[in-house]
């Protein structure tokens, strides 16, 4: 729950440090830059956690970072308490991009070592459920705040409030028992080998590499939407203020969280086809997004609201049925270094996506640009309709409890 909190509490820090220098330089392109930085950081986390989370352990590696995390956002309150906010803090947005990337991945290492995969999509929707409950109302409470004290004032207050919400992680998971404590034995055996391990299990698996494939092209076009152009949707459908964006994400974490919670119906089909369920939901996606560029152009904000809320409904849904994916059809030994892989994966094609989205918002139009995005999904949803070897997945993800083996 900690764990929740903390993502809880950065994701009002994200939305309002993103508003504040969208107000500062007012292009979607500058903003895609920022978000493309803040990838180059994830990146470096990415290529390096998973050998060192090997020769530390993933719970004392969590405890470290989680340290460390706390005093990056003490600096950064500090500096942007004594010199305001501009170009000067990008160096140290950029470290704590990469303390954040870590904890990302130690987190999903993490609760297979707790949970049973009986239990472990009911874990992953609890706690994914836990935060975005809470997140419209503190988003849309900072949003008010920001817009009534200044943005500055909120962004050195959710600093500290970060801060101190780490080092009670970190005590709190000292006295956590995991499943499977593990290490390779020291910094002896950090070699080539363990670097690679993720890259070469997800090469000798087809379906697992044809799913991280697919799952990255639609994932371009769900993290435009969700992430980058929500801000520019606010101000041509709603208005100027911070509140009106900060609704938006609001709406966009409640249909998140409903989906990810309507996946556990789910386990009442005992020969679920999850990976055709998969590329269904990405050809809803597509039809969403299609009709998201038609209600911009024709300026119905409240059908836009309806229909983003669609779109992330959707995607709650398909990122928490892939993890489960994931972590059912990948061996604990190099699970982490996949977890890195994947997560290496959608950096880059989120680093090509917002700068080339945000180039296509500005040059195009936001609806025409929209409009384009749409086809990702539906091409990766097709070619998941047809492509045989996922299937695989299935079996192996069907032999969890209470599932009966195929």
């Amino acid at each position: 729950m900690g764990t929740s909190s903390y993502f809880l509490i950065s994701t009002l820090f994200d939305l309002i440090l993103f508003y504040a220098f969208y107000a500062l330089l007012e292009s979607i392109v500058a903003l895609g830059l920022l978000a493309v930085l803040f990838r180059v950081g994830a990146f470096i986390a990415y290529i390096t956690i998973p050998p060192l989370l090997d020769v530390l352990g993933v719970k004392r590696s969590y405890v470290v970072l989680l340290v460390f995390d706390s005093a990056l956002y003490l600096a950064f309150m500090a500096v942007v308490w004594l010199w305001g906010l501009g170009l000067h803090v990008l160096p140290l947005l950029f470290i704590l991009s990469v303390s954040e990337a870590f904890i990302v991945l130690v987190f999903e290492s993490l609760l297979p070592e707790m949970f049973s995969e009986r239990d472990l999509i009911k874990a992953n929707a609890v706690f994914r459920v836990f935060r975005l409950a809470l997140a419209p109302l503190v988003v849309v409470v900072g949003g008010f705040v920001a817009d009534l004290l200044g943005h500055l004032e909120v962004l050195v207050v959710t600093c500290l409030l970060i801060s101190l919400n780490s080092l009670a992680v970190a005590l709190a998971t000292l006295g956590v028992k995991i499943a499977h404590p593990r290490g390779i034995g020291g910094p002896h055996g950090f070699n080539v080998d363990v670097l690679l391990g993720g890259f070469k299990f997800i090469l000798g698996s087809k379906p697992v590499l044809k799913l991280m494939i697919y799952s990255g092209i639609a994932g371009i076009t769900v993290g435009l939407i969700v992430n980058l152009y929500p801000v520019a949707i606010a101000k041509a459908t709603l208005g100027d203020e911070a509140f009106y964006f900060t609704l938006i994400m609001a709406i966009i974490s409640i249909a998140y969280g409903a989906g990810v919670s309507a996946t556990v119906v789910a386990y009442r089909f005992p020969r679920m086809r999850y990976t055709g369920f998969l590329a269904v939901t990405l050809v809803i996606l597509s039809i969403s997004t299609l009709a998201l560029s038609l209600l911009i152009t024709l300026r119905y904000p409240l059908l836009v609201l309806v229909d983003l809320a669609l779109i992330s409904f959707i995607s709650g849904m398909y990122e928490n049925i892939l993890v489960y994916l994931y972590q059912t059809n990948v061996p604990l030994e190099v699970r982490a270094r996949v977890f890195g892989v994947r997560y290496l994966l959608m950096l880059l094609t989120s680093i090509a996506g917002f700068s080339v989205g945000g180039w296509m918002a500005d040059v195009m139009g936001l609806n025409t640009s929209i409009a384009i995005l749409s086809i990702l999904p539906l091409t990766a949803g097709i070619l998941s309709l047809l492509d045989g070897d996922l299937r695989s997945l299935d079996i192996r993800a069907g032999q969890t409890p209470p599932f009966k083996a195929e």
